[in-house]
């Protein structure tokens, strides 16, 4: 049974939905679990099912490159700030951490990304992609 709020009758889960699976290799180091590094890898496999984030080329101005960052929020919660790094970027270094958002359940945003900003969040190494590290989510 599912616990609620007082007052509420509780209903039996009996209408989950498969919403996608992902694999994740077990860590080891030295024929060991790799327990950090495992619930790492967990958690972030998580947390790309409910926030995604791409970079793409937008248009030149003024002969300098533009980029698009795009966000998309598909949990039922309210996004509010989120945590990334560029793919290529070590995993022990902090979460670049984006202006604050708000954007509601099952949407996205496109915000526009001068040349600077992404060398700065160093989003262009290697493929060019972005790995979401932490976001804010909160209820509606």
């Amino acid at each position: 049974m599912i616990k609620t709020a007082p007052g509420r009758a509780a209903r039996p889960a009996r209408s989950w939905v498969p919403f996608g699976k992902f694999t994740l290799p077990v860590a080891r180091d030295g024929g060991k679990l790799d327990v950090a590094r495992f619930s790492d890898a967990l958690a972030e496999g998580v947390l790309n099912r409910l926030v995604r984030a791409q970079l793409s080329k937008g248009p030149r101005v003024n002969g300098k490159e533009t980029y698009k960052l795009r966000v998309d929020n598909a949990s039922p919660l309210i996004l509010n700030g989120l945590g990334i790094l560029g793919t290529a970027t070590r995993a022990d270094e902090p979460a670049k951490v984006l202006p604050p958002l708000s954007l509601p359940p099952r949407r996205s945003v496109t915000m526009p990304a001068s040349e600077a900003v992404v060398k700065l969040l160093e989003l262009k190494k290697g493929a060019g992609g972005v790995r979401v590290i932490a976001a804010d989510l909160s209820g509606l």
